[in-house]
């Protein structure tokens, strides 16, 4: 997680590159684009947010890929929100654009860990997500982000609204999101959680879990651990 840290000069050169002002705020999701990352409900909810007119320059920058398919129904999407939205293919050097971001869109029906929160989080980015698997355990409601029910667009719509018109706030969760991923995501902590886990095992005890531990959010977590059963069969959603 070394490298994923607020840096300046990514954020001028990145914005540069894709010619965004400082002065605009940047949304960004990042995964692959089936269905179950839900990008599609990160651009609709970009969109709906937008349609609202809250008198503030805003972009989206979606970083990823899949089949022509998944692809092109996120393009008719991003349609309705005219120029704003950006797609970018998926980059080797990821946090470079978590770095020109502002806030993370987060939004999957399903999802184990989402370690491009943990990553979105070490840089700066207040998160937005969707209450469902990992997600739950990762992002502190009204802390480092704002938790969303699955699939609901106006929830996720007004959650991305208020911290469109609240600078404060954005600052706020952002100084707290870069203290919990290095607090609870750095590479020393890894090390150790894992060399206790071998212990435990070498002792023939029951390995204890993040959560039992205290470390985790396991209030939240039990919120939501399914997301949608049936996803598979849910067309992308409609803005």
């Amino acid at each position: 997680m070394a490298r994923y840290q607020p840096n300046a000069v990514f954020r001028r050169d990145v914005r540069q590159a894709l010619g965004i002002s400082d002065q605009t705020l940047v949304f960004g999701s990042v995964g692959h684009f089936g269905l179950e990352k839900g990008i599609d409900i990160a651009i609709c909810a970009y969109a709906r947010m937008q349609r609202q007119g809250l008198g503030a320059a805003t972009r989206m920058i979606v970083v990823g890929s899949g089949s022509p398919e998944h692809e092109r129904r996120l393009r008719e999407l991003a349609a309705e929100a005219g120029e704003a939205i950006i797609f970018v293919p998926f980059q080797p050097e990821i946090e470079r654009w978590y770095c020109a971001m502002d806030v993370l869109i987060h939004t999957p029906r399903l999802e184990a860990f989402g370690l491009v929160v943990a990553e979105a989080m070490a840089c700066g980015l207040p998160v937005v997500g969707t209450a469902v698997g990992g997600v739950t355990d990762m992002v502190r409601d009204g802390h480092t982000g704002t938790l969303v029910p699955p699939q609901q667009l106006e929830s996720a719509a007004e959650a991305l609204a208020c911290l469109t018109v609240n600078e404060g706030l954005r600052r706020q969760l952002s100084a707290n999101a870069i203290q919990t991923a290095r607090v609870e995501y750095s590479d020393a902590l890894y090390v150790q959680r894992h060399l206790e886990l071998y212990r435990q095992i070498l002792a023939d005890q029951r390995p204890v879990g993040v959560d039992e531990c205290g470390q985790g959010n396991n209030t939240q977590g039990n919120l939501v651990r399914s997301g949608s059963a049936d996803f598979k069969h849910r067309e992308a959603c409609d803005v």
